[in-house]
């Protein structure tokens, strides 16, 4: 037995099923050890950068720790973009990276020795945690560290470096530690604190008495499973209830007190429910500028009740009336309590103008959604993909307009996790190696990709890996020859056009690979093609031949319609 066996059976105590991973010759005995390891399935990506992604959105949807491994050295060069979009999005992960022999380090540190590098430093940055094993008897208590520190409060990534001897080395011992322990720590969140109660009566106090309350969800709330209470307290206390990017899904989108989307990214209803809020209690939240629309609101005349596990977060860069440190689904069971013994139902003219306000976005949308237009609209296609798709089935999008049009068009039907955004970071190329660790994680619920064709080639090899290992993802590109966001920035600051991107052939490539591609160019093909995908056992690409001078932010919306009114006015 070598230290690689002895880590893979702490992975298995602590209930880890998949590693997602890249090989180099000093990792090769975590790869013995997996190899022989009926539990834990070794996924071998096709690009290190790829793997932070697919262990992160891993993470969301299952509840337990992205497991990931890295080669010294340039492999683990590739891992911080992706790394940071696990620490800014709280996503447990824990990245097994390998070193060079420890009587090398000196050599190593000197930059003497091929691939050697800093890698405690280098990933310093990036992670919330991070150790190097130096004996083989560091190894079992570093990786178990890293777990707890991974899921302990606010989550997070965590590394930890082996030296090739110190993983070759023989005679390892198994941990003899408690298996219940051990398990807890690969899920999260492991601790539900509470505030104490007299914040929550004055939390509650100051709900009862306010006219025009709103429930803002943030991720906090999918990370602690905290969809049920939130939907009993905005039932019982009749709030409506708008999301951020990632705490989308935290209410079932088609339930009365939704507002889905707040923010540039989002819902004329959920910005008008904001700006007009007397309360506005924030859940799981942290204060980005998207739902905050760059930090402006709420506003000083708004009362704010800020819910967080992190004692840092209410009130760092918004002001906040009443902190509520503690989990969120805790928390909110706390203060479901409160108003069962003290709240009434709310009946009043708030809801009233909520609803109205909700009727009217639904109108817009209803109307682009259902657009004949040619080249096809991406409103048109986000609604075909939540018309084919079943209430538990994922969307996985990629950066870019591609969150915007998943965040606003896509209509969750069943609360929970159901869009994965990359919103850490929101780097390019997120999509599809997301999509493959969701589909690890959800063998048996269907996942769909929705990417831009610039985001979309960033990591086109990884339909390798969904062939190679059966992973069947619908990956659908909106193929408008364009980087999106950026024509629509230079033409806003610049007036200028110059971010044409070449006609790749998407369903070619993979046709090429082995799987289903088919292009679209005219809407009503869209929904059979997507019917097919669905029903195919291979995983599919749909490409379709997309419009440019379409964006999902208002501002940009405005562009366009300055634009075709300058355009009707020479005409004329």
């Amino acid at each position: 037995m070598h230290t690689g066996n002895a880590l893979a059976e702490e992975l298995k105590a602590h209930d880890v099923r998949h590693v997602f991973g890249v090989p180099g010759e000093q990792t090769l005995a975590l790869y013995d050890a997996l190899n022989e390891e009926e539990s834990i399935k070794h996924i071998v990506m096709r690009d290190e950068r790829n793997l932070p992604y697919a262990g992160a959105a891993y993470a969301r949807v299952s509840g337990k720790v992205g497991v990931i491994d890295a080669t010294v050295g340039p492999g683990v060069a590739m891992l911080p973009v992706g790394l940071l979009e696990a620490l800014r999005s709280t996503t447990p992960l824990l990245a097994i990276a390998s070193d060079v022999p420890v009587e090398y380090q000196p050599m190593s540190d000197n930059g003497a020795i091929s691939q050697g590098m800093d890698q405690l430093a280098f990933l310093d940055p990036v992670t919330k945690w991070r150790s190097k094993a130096w004996k083989q008897d560091q190894v079992i208590r570093l990786a178990r560290r890293a777990f707890q520190e991974a899921t302990g409060g606010v989550p997070g990534p965590t590394a930890v470096i082996i030296p090739q001897d110190v993983f070759n080395e023989k005679d390892a011992e198994a941990s003899d530690s408690n298996s219940m322990v051990r398990g807890a720590s690969g899920w999260y969140p492991r601790y539900r604190p509470l505030p104490d109660s007299a914040a929550l009566s004055a939390a509650m106090h100051v709900i009862l008495q306010s006219e025009r309350p709103l429930l803002v969800a943030g991720g906090g709330v999918l990370h602690s499973g905290a969809e049920e209470q939130l939907r009993a307290l905005a039932e019982r206390l009749g709030i409506p209830v708008a999301t951020t990017l990632t705490g989308k899904g935290s209410i079932r989108e088609d339930h009365p007190l939704s507002l889905g989307v707040l923010g540039d990214l989002g819902t004329l209803a959920a910005k008008n429910a904001a700006e007009a809020a007397d309360l506005i209690v924030h859940v799981g939240f942290r204060s980005g500028q998207n739902s905050t629309f760059k930090w402006t609101l709420p506003s000083t005349e708004q009362k704010v009740i800020h819910i967080d596990i992190d004692p840092r977060q209410p009130g760092q860069f918004l002001h906040c009336d009443i902190p509520l440190v503690g989990d969120a689904a805790a928390t909110i069971e706390a203060l479901l309590e409160i108003a069962q013994k003290r709240g009434e139902d709310r009946q009043s003219l708030w809801l009233e103008q909520v609803s109205t306000w909700k009727a009217e976005w639904k109108k817009q949308v209803d109307q682009e959604v259902a657009s004949d237009g040619i080249p096809v609209l991406p409103q048109r296609v986000v609604g075909e993909i939540t018309q084919v798709s079943n209430p538990q089935d994922v969307l996985v999008s990629d950066a870019s307009f591609s969150s915007g049009w998943a965040a606003v068009y896509y209509r969750i039907r069943e609360a929970g996790r159901r869009v994965i955004l990359p919103r850490g970071m929101a780097g390019l190329g997120f999509g599809l190696p997301a999509a493959i660790g969701a589909k690890a994680a959800l063998p048996y619920q269907s996942i769909f990709l929705l990417a831009g064709d610039g985001g979309f080639a960033y990591s086109l090899g990884e339909l390798i890996t969904l062939k190679e290992y059966g992973l069947k993802v619908i990956s659908v590109v909106l193929n408008n020859r364009s980087w999106g966001w950026m024509e629509f920035a230079a033409k806003a600051n610049f007036d200028r056009e110059y971010f044409s991107l070449p006609d790749v052939p998407f369903a070619k490539v993979a046709e090429a690979m082995g799987l289903n591609g088919i292009r679209i160019s005219r809407p009503n093909d869209l929904g059979p093609a997507l019917k097919d995908a669905v029903d195919s056992p291979e995983s599919s690409v749909i490409e379709v031949e997309s419009a440019v001078w379409e964006a999902p932010l208002q501002s940009y919306r405005d562009i366009v319609e300055r634009q075709r009114g300058a355009l009707a006015g020479a005409l004329s």
